[in-house]
């Protein structure tokens, strides 16, 4: 009887969180645990999709501060002494 129960609870919990997760990816508010698409992938589409609406210099924004982030992470990586 135990068991019966914590399987079903379990069953509901993961329902909820995939369904949740589904509702928030469809409201461009999250991405289903990386299930659905790629953060690179997602990335990518949101800077096209600015550019394809016109707005270049939000596009270089976005592509800028990606590249900062990037270089920081290889910066700091380089300093700890590998």
């Amino acid at each position: 009887m135990i068991a019966v129960a914590s399987v079903a609870s379990i069953a509901a919990l993961v329902a909820v969180a995939y369904l949740s997760a589904r509702i928030g990816y469809g409201a461009d508010l999250a991405d289903a645990p990386g299930i659905l698409k790629g953060p690179d992938a997602s990335f990518t589409v949101a800077v096209l999709d600015r550019i394809q609406a016109g707005d270049t210099p939000s596009a270089v924004a976005l592509l800028q501060a990606d590249l900062d982030s990037r270089l920081l992470d290889r910066w700091v990586y380089d300093w700890r002494g590998h």
